[in-house]
């Protein structure tokens, strides 16, 4: 192959070549309703990334009980997302974070004593556990997910 033709192939690989992607925001939305006894579990479709964001809105007809509590975790791992405790009556914004520790288990700091905190990963469904919901109430709950 002559040397032209082979920078030209280069060159026309180098051209063709994909640009980088930006992560994606995705959002799961969760319906919730509890049975009789107040309780729920339920799941999202299979997601992949870091949990920015988790935000619940109440039912405006029938929503949980103000002493409500949700656990939301990985599915696949178990890695707790968000453990929120007597949601009030009114819509409530999370945004989890994880301490960030080094190779060797030791928090890591900003300066000694502030610990450093990162989003969470999830690899897999995301399982949301309400309790002490009231009977048959509603509402609703949008997880943001940066990845896919």
């Amino acid at each position: 192959m002559r040397r032209s033709s082979l920078l030209a192939l280069l060159i026309g690989s180098y051209l063709v070549w994909p640009a980088s992607v930006s992560a994606q925001m995705g959002v799961h939305t969760v319906s919730l309703a509890t049975d009789a006894s107040g309780d729920q579990t339920v799941y999202t479709a299979p997601t992949f990334g870091r949990v920015v964001a988790i935000r619940y809105v109440p039912d405006a007809t029938d929503p949980m009980d103000t002493t409500s509590d949700l656990t939301i975790t990985d599915n696949a791992t178990g890695i707790q997302l968000l453990t929120a405790t007597n949601l009030g009556a009114g819509a409530r914004d999370w945004f989890p974070r994880a301490a960030m520790l080094t190779t060797t288990g030791v928090a890591i700091t900003y300066d000694g004593t502030r610990e450093v905190h990162d989003e969470v990963p999830v690899a897999g469904a995301i399982k949301v556990v309400v309790a002490q919901g009231g009977a048959s109430n509603e509402g609703a709950l949008y997880v943001y997910v940066e990845g896919r």
